[in-house]
C-alpha cells in the first residue's frame, strides 16, 4: 500500500520546553504525538524539502482554555489537541519559505497540492488550471501578523502560538470556485456556499506525490 507523512504546523516551530513546570500554559499543549527538541524540528523541515514528508495539515482541535482546565487533574484526562488550522499556512510560508528557504514550488505541493491527489481531489482541487475549480488563497508575503487567540477567528481563546507572529505570508484574500469568500480577514461570502466533493483513489496520481 502507498504511504505517505503528514507533519503539522506546530511539530516545525515549538519544542517540548512548553511542558516545563515552570511554564503555567503547559497543559495548552497536549498532543500526540507530543512535542519535540528542535533538532527534530530541523529533520522534518529536511523530510519537507526533500520529500519524505509529503504534506502539512493542521491536526485541528478547537478546545478552550477552560476545556483543557477543566480536565487537567491527570494527564490522561487533559483533552487531546488544539486549534491551529487559520495558522498553518502563514507558519509554513514564513517558517519555511522566509526563513529556510523553501521553494514557493515545493510550499504550494505541502500544504494544497499533495493532499488534493492523496485524497482523490486532484484535479478538481489542488491546481489552477483550466476545468479545476478556482480555489485560489492570495498571500501577502510581506504581512505580518499576530497569533494571539484575540486576533485569530477560529472561535477559541487558546492559541498555543499565543506571543507569536508569523514574518509574512498572512492570506488576505480567498477565493472559492472564482468567487471572493474572504478579504482582509472578514468572510464575504455566502452561507451555503460549500459543496461536497467525493474523493476518488487513483493510483497514478497518487504516484506523482
Amino acid at each position: 500500500l502507498p504511504v505517505f507523512c503528514e507533519t503539522c504546523p506546530h511539530y516545525l516551530w515549538l519544542t517540548e520546553d512548553k511542558f516545563e513546570p515552570k511554564f503555567p500554559r503547559g497543559i495548552m499543549y497536549m498532543c500526540s504525538p507530543p512535542l519535540r527538541k528542535q533538532e527534530d524540528i530541523e529533520a522534518l523541515w529536511n523530510g519537507i524539502k526533500v520529500g519524505t514528508v509529503q504534506t502539512i495539515g493542521s491536526d485541528h482541535c478547537a478546545f478552550t482554555k477552560k476545556q483543557k482546565e477543566d480536565h487537567c487533574a491527570t494527564f490522561m484526562d487533559i483533552p487531546n489537541g488544539f486549534p491551529g488550522c487559520e495558522a498553518r499556512v502563514p507558519i509554513i510560508f514564513s517558517e519555511g519559505v522566509l526563513k529556510r528557504g523553501l521553494s514557493l514550488q515545493r510550499f504550494v505541493e505541502v500544504i494544497s497540492t499533495n493532499a488534493a491527489k492523496i485524497f482523490g481531489f486532484y484535479p478538481k482541487k489542488g491546481v489552477i488550471a483550466p476545468g479545476s475549480d478556482a480555489d485560489i488563497v492570495i498571500l501577502d508575503p510581506d504581512k505580518r501578523h499576530s497569533l494571539n487567540a484575540a486576533d485569530l477567528h477560529m472561535g477559541t481563546d487558546l492559541s498555543v502560538f499565543e506571543g507569536m507572529e508569523v514574518a509574512g505570508g498572512w492570506p488576505v484574500m480567498t477565493i472559492l470556485r472564482g468567487r471572493v469568500i474572504v478579504e482582509d480577514e472578514k468572510f464575504v461570502g455566502r452561507l451555503g456556499e460549500g459543496e461536497f466533493v467525493k474523493g476518488k483513489l487513483d493510483d497514478a496520481t497518487m504516484a506523482t506525490v
